[in-house]
């Protein structure tokens, strides 16, 4: 089973997690799918607007920790390959030209909110929250930060990594990480707004979203340094006994 569903249709292309049973946790071949679906999407010049969305209860729970944990057994230089992969799907959001919608459900936890953070405009259901509990595995979110703090800022970024704040929907939308805060059906406020981008000038949204890139950019050279230091992180004791117990709790 494809881990996530890929389709065009109407100038959308639309992008589905599909790992219900995992709340939709960001594997590694997850991770360099989804980079390449959204590079080929924002080169294809039939595609006007992408969506973003997962099947099932939530639409993202994060980094799948089966696959950190195995980041144990390697070396730092290995690591920082297996890393590159999330370094070049998180930067991508500062390269981006193609307008990305996010449609929310449930919850969003660690690389799920860099998810969120490198779209243009998300669409939450009531019932969704969100939060970094990395920190409480031994762990920072060194490469989702840059775009955190574009976001809603460096000291509501810091504050949502160090104190894993779980944020309400409602208190997303006030925080600014998040554009609507809908009772159901968020995918189908998503495709309406979809619709309503692919309708304007392709011109005008590409070149305002390469301005938007500029005017927030913090240079590619700050996610390969995130990556380097999460590489580090991943083969520390404090990191091996955060998720091993995170898992055992799990079980």
């Amino acid at each position: 089973m494809s881990e996530i569903i890929y389709n065009i249709k109407d100038h959308i292309a639309d992008i589905k997690f599909n790992r219900p049973d995992k709340g939709n946790a960001l594997s590694n071949k997850l991770v360099k799918d989804l980079t390449k679906m959204l590079e080929d999407a924002d080169h294809d010049l039939d595609v006007k607007a992408i969506i973003l969305s997962g099947k099932g209860k939530h639409f993202c729970s994060g980094g799948d920790l089966n696959d950190f944990l195995a980041l144990q057994d390697k070396t730092v230089e290995q690591n920082y390959e297996e890393i590159e992969s999330s370094v070049k799907l998180f930067s991508f959001g500062f390269k981006v030209r193609t307008p990305i919608i996010t449609s929310i459900q449930g919850a969003v936890r660690g690389g799920g909110l860099g998810i969120v953070a490198l779209s243009h405009l998300s669409i939450a259901e009531k019932n969704a929250t969100f939060a970094l509990p990395e920190i409480k595995r031994g762990l920072f979110p060194f490469t989702i930060f840059p775009l955190l703090a574009r976001a809603v800022g460096a000291k509501k970024a810091l504050e949502l990594s160090l104190m894993s704040t779980v944020l309400s929907a409602d208190k997303a939308k006030e925080w600014g990480f998040i554009n609507e805060v809908v009772d159901k059906n968020p995918y189908e406020r998503a495709v309406e707004i979809a619709q309503y981008l692919v309708s304007k000038s392709e011109l005008a949204i590409r070149t305002g979203l390469e301005t938007y890139n500029r005017i927030t950019d913090y240079g590619i050279g700050i996610f390969e340094h995130a990556g380097l230091l999460r590489a580090l992180t991943f083969k520390s004791e404090e990191f091996r006994k955060g998720v091993e117990g995170f898992l055992k709790l799990k079980r």
